[in-house]
């Protein structure tokens, strides 16, 4: 854990969350380990330093994040982490909403994000378009 001291709480808290919704179904399956890397390459977060916080994820406590843009990016990555592997159990689907109520959301958000997210994916869109269009519809 001492070698995460460079990555703020934020962080490591990003990290734990989807490590979360990742696992809730008992398992990480290649695709969510690939979104999961994705994910921490773009927080300047290493392989090793994101299993570090795998593997000490009781000494890494919640941190929201700050402002509407960086809570709304948390949410759409923790509703991607759960759609992710095609298989959306209620395990996953309780974790993301119990994670959005810690951060002011109602519960009903996730279900709503989700179904958007489940639109485009039908259509073929990648992620970060639409999470483009999700965050045109907030501004």
């Amino acid at each position: 854990m001492d070698s995460l001291q460079h990555i703020s709480r934020k962080g490591k808290s990003y990290i734990k969350q989807l490590l979360q919704v990742a696992m809730a179904d008992g398992h990480l399956d290649a695709h969510e380990i690939n979104n999961l890397m994705q994910i921490a390459k773009r927080m300047d977060i290493t392989e090793e330093e994101v299993q570090d916080i795998r593997n000490n994820m009781d000494k890494v406590p919640f941190t929201p994040p700050k402002g509407t843009k960086d809570t709304f990016r948390l949410l759409f990555d923790l509703v991607w982490m759960m759609m992710i592997d095609g298989n959306v159990i209620g395990n996953e689907m309780r974790v993301c909403q119990s994670l959005a109520m810690q951060m002011g959301f109602a519960p009903e958000t996730i279900t709503d994000l989700a179904g958007f997210i489940r639109q485009h994916i039908a259509k073929g869109v990648p992620a970060e378009e639409i999470y483009q269009k999700l965050e045109q519809m907030l501004t």
